[in-house]
């Protein structure tokens, strides 16, 4: 008898145990617009209650939600049934406390696939390589100089109000991105095989004389630019003015061609000049 009334008892705190609420807002971080129509869904997979383990809920058209239900004893997590959208990091809910005020929470749109696009806001485009990769041996030097073989007369341009995304683990690990600088004519390889050049342009190497250079990593500005990673997803996004005006190249360390885009303030394709 004294083991039923103590599981009768144990069953009613479980009941009667605080419940709390989440009162969150979502929005697109590029644009601060609320997004619409989206479940969000808050799990707690190791809470003890079955029910408590996940709470969903709709956003309104002004992209606020209002979670209620959140059992103590587990803390909450954010994640969406529409999985072209990626959370940005935030701290765990913890469950059984009221909210004392809205939330702000950022969902970022994935591309539709791996690889390097051009994101408005809304349309996405796939970008391609542009150019094969050429190497060549600093003058009297073991360093090496990285450039596109040809230099193309038209480039895709990211402007200011636009975004370079690098969508996918794989992808964004790989890739360097890097400014490319004109240079005068140099002369490469040795003494016994020179190599010269006509004035070109090369891939993050900015030359003072033949055998003086400096290799220029992008300058990034942080606050214009965002990696997430959750899992296998990978995202990297850069806004056109996040860097300073001019054109950049993408290229993995065994990769044969290279992807060039203009970011910023609209110049001439390298090939124009």
């Amino acid at each position: 008898m004294q083991r039923s009334s103590t599981l009768f008892a144990s069953a009613l705190l479980v009941a009667c145990a605080p419940k709390g609420s989440f009162d969150g807002k979502l929005l697109d971080p590029l644009t601060r617009a609320g997004r619409a129509d989206v479940t969000v869904v808050l799990q707690s997979p190791t809470n003890p209650t079955p029910s408590c383990m996940e709470i969903e809920v709709v956003t309104d058209a002004d992209g606020h939600f209002l979670a209620e239900g959140l059992c103590a004893n587990g803390d909450y997590s954010i994640t969406f049934r529409d999985k072209t959208l990626l959370l940005q990091d935030m701290d765990p809910i913890p469950g059984g406390v009221l909210s004392t005020g809205m939330v702000e929470v950022m969902a970022w749109s994935l591309p539709p696939g791996d690889g390097l696009w051009s994101f408005d806001g809304s349309e996405w485009i796939k970008l391609r390589t542009i150019a094969a990769i050429g190497s060549a041996t600093i003058w009297k030097t073991d360093e090496k100089v990285t450039y596109p073989d040809t230099l193309p007369t038209r480039v895709v341009h990211i402007p200011k109000t636009k975004w370079l995304v690098f969508g996918g683990d794989r992808f964004v690990m790989r890739h360097e991105f890097l400014p490319l600088i004109r240079s005068e004519r140099r002369r490469f390889g040795s003494p016994a095989a020179p190599e010269p050049s006509e004035p070109w342009w090369y891939c993050g190497v900015e030359f003072k004389s033949d055998t003086v250079f400096e290799r220029k990593p992008a300058k990034i500005d942080a606050s214009k630019a965002r990696q997430l990673k959750q899992g296998s997803a990978n995202l990297h996004y850069i806004a056109g003015d996040g860097v300073p005006t001019g054109h950049y190249v993408m290229y993995g360390e065994r990769d044969k061609r290279l992807y060039m885009v203009n970011m910023g303030d609209p110049i001439p394709a390298p090939g124009a000049e």
